[in-house]
């Protein structure tokens, strides 16, 4: 009976006979399953889904004009403002152009990447600092997948810079993926109350009517604003914060100023205005009163001169 010993080479010390290093080897680790799926389409297709861009685009060249086309969607870096920034996934196509989603707010540490990135200073892709905003942009492209947007092999001009192509229908509604509705920092009162709002409706052709939900650490305040939705204006003052609220998305270009007390925890209408401008502008604001553009032409602006010290009134005024 041969000994362990016995069955080595006492040369070289191998094993003799059968070869047993594969006995000797722990067993690999199975490999994790990956999804083979395609993601769904906004236009039913005969055969299988397009799996490449070169599929999608010879059966897009197949159909026939007006019945179908191919949309593009690109994904951007978005500074909206009070510390809210996002990747937004811009899309133009044969129903012109709009948003296909928003990803989460990106941490702090992504700007400074994203800021260097866009200055020409770095082309490696994202830095070990921002994973996190790396894993949003992720959550962002499987949502676009799954709505069925098909990656192509273009190289944006940033890290970001992800680019899709889909078929769609022409003259078909725009299809938004699930854009996180989350409560987003808007600003700080001097009467020390912190605003936050949260996306709740988008209108318009391209979808730039933005509507908001608003709230504040003020349980009182919240009573008066719940059930309500803003535009993208306020003015903070002394005597309260001025809001421009429309009563539903029916109502548009209607719309009502507000002022919102927190001292007398109040709600108070200040006017109503019908102006389709959609970014109204505040001049000569003091202690007291504040000039409201409410439209500007060429030749002629509109407004109001808003005084709030000791009661609210107003004064309509046209400048050419």
């Amino acid at each position: 009976m041969l000994t362990d010993e016995t069955s080595k080479c006492w040369d070289c010390g191998k094993p003799q006979g059968v070869d047993i290093s594969p006995a000797l080897s722990p067993e690999p680790p199975a490999e994790p399953l990956t999804p083979t799926t395609p993601p769904p389409r906004s236009v039913e297709l005969s055969g299988q889904a397009p799996s490449d861009t070169a599929q999608v685009r010879q059966t897009a060249s197949s159909l026939q004009p007006g019945e179908s086309g191919l949309e593009r969607c690109e994904i951007v870096y978005e500074n909206a403002g009070m510390s809210i920034r996002r990747f937004v996934a811009k899309v133009t196509g044969p129903n012109g152009a709009y948003e296909a989603g928003r990803s989460r707010n990106l941490t702090g540490e992504a700007l400074f990447d994203i800021l260097d990135d866009m200055a020409g200073e770095k082309y490696d892709g994202p830095s070990d600092l921002v994973q996190a905003n790396v894993e949003i942009l992720v959550e962002l492209v499987a949502k676009l997948m799954k709505a069925g947007w098909v990656p192509t092999k273009e190289v944006g001009e940033h890290w970001w810079s992800k680019k899709f192509i889909r078929l769609v229908e022409a003259n078909s509604t725009p299809t938004l993926v699930d854009s996180p509705k989350i409560w987003e920092p808007w600003f700080h009162s001097t009467s020390k109350r912190s605003f936050e709002r949260k996306l709740a409706h988008q209108m318009g052709f391209d979808g730039k009517i933005r509507l908001f939900e608003v709230r504040t650490n003020d349980f009182a305040l919240d009573a008066l604003l719940n059930g309500r939705l803003f535009l993208d204006f306020y003015v903070d003052t002394k005597d309260g914060v001025f809001l421009r609220q429309i009563r539903s998305t029916e109502d548009w270009p209607q719309t009502t100023l507000i002022v919102l007390d927190s001292v007398r925890k109040k709600l108070e209408e200040v006017l109503r205005s019908d102006s389709s401008q959609l970014h109204w502008t505040i001049y000569s604001q003091t202690d007291s009163e504040f000039t409201l553009i409410t439209e500007r032409r060429p030749n002629l602006s509109k407004g109001y001169r808003i005084k709030h010290r000791g009661g609210i009134s107003f004064e309509l005024f046209t400048s050419q």
